[in-house]
């Protein structure tokens, strides 16, 4: 009799156990949260140095992920320093494997498919050049089809806010 109210009361605590609620800071954060900022370029990687833009342009660059799948790259140190800025959604896949991210510009209306990875305050985006382009198969450069690796950092100014 003892030893059968044991094995209940382990039951009993085991379900407990299971059915409590996870702590809120231990609540794993989707990409599609964890992407949300302002993201500068550091790092810009083609498989044929002559596809690398200028640095100028590299460093004028930022991409701004907002929630609900709205993004907005802006661009600037183009021709004569002006900024131009291209609205667009993105819709990210984080359950696959690599992690796919499907980018879609207003103004070109084609989806271009690429892969990314998510670690904290750096971003790598592996899209092709070309909205035609297939999706890349690994995260990587590659020659065929001009694929470049983009490493981005988190702006710190938006990070600032987003904590506050």
């Amino acid at each position: 009799m003892c030893r059968l109210f044991t094995i209940a009361a382990a039951i009993v605590a085991a379900t407990v156990l299971v059915a409590a609620p996870v702590p809120k800071e231990k609540v794993a954060k989707k990409d599609d949260d964890g992407i949300v900022g302002t993201w500068k370029i550091e790092k810009f990687e083609t498989a044929d140095p002559k596809d690398t833009p200028p640095q100028q342009l590299i460093d004028g660059i930022r991409f701004e992920f907002k929630a609900e799948g709205k993004m907005s790259m802006t661009v600037t140190g183009g021709p004569g320093g002006r900024a131009e800025t291209r609205e667009g959604t993105f819709k990210l896949d984080d359950a696959a494997k690599p992690k796919t991210i499907d980018m879609t510009i207003a103004s070109e209306k084609e989806v271009m498919k690429g892969l990314y990875e998510l670690d904290g305050d750096t971003f790598k985006l592996c899209i092709p050049n070309s909205p035609s382009g297939a999706r890349p198969e690994k995260l990587e450069p590659a020659k065929e089809g001009r694929i470049p690796v983009v490493t981005m950092k988190r702006v710190v100014e938006e990070k600032e806010k987003k904590d506050k």
